[in-house]
């Protein structure tokens, strides 16, 4: 298997699971959960986490192909800002979910802050390294 196989397998791969993770939302009912802050925590965890992560493991795959190659051509550096963008913006989609999970339900807000402040963190750091190497 090529290297572009590999890379055309996984993509396909990831948007399946997407597709299964909307199928257990809509089975469970979660993805029109009565509850607002537990439908906007869902939205959160299913939906923009998942497309945090494999934006950044596309930044990786983009990094990785610039490493063995030892040059970067403007496709390639087109390829990491691309997916260093929809990295951020999924990010805001997920902070915007819960931060309206903690004006609906304050509670849930001294249990998940400090979690999702590390998790933010962790993302901002891996976002600043594509910022800085391309």
């Amino acid at each position: 298997m090529t290297v572009l196989q590999s890379f055309q397998l996984h993509t396909e791969n990831i948007a399946k699971l997407f597709d299964i993770n909307e199928l257990i939302l809509d089975d469970f009912k979660l993805s029109s959960d009565d509850y607002l802050d537990s439908s906007k925590m869902i939205n959160g965890a299913f939906v923009a986490f998942p497309k945090i992560t494999e934006e950044l493991g596309m930044m990786r795959v983009g990094g990785a192909r610039i490493l063995l190659r030892k040059t970067a051509t403007q496709e390639d550096k087109f390829g990491v800002v691309k997916s260093r963008q929809r990295a951020q913006e999924s990010a805001e989609q997920a902070n915007r979910f819960f931060q309206k999970v903690f004006i609906i339900n304050g509670s849930l807000q001294a249990t998940l802050s400090g979690k999702l402040e590390d998790a933010k963190k962790l993302g901002d750091s891996a976002l600043m390294l594509a910022d800085e190497k391309c």
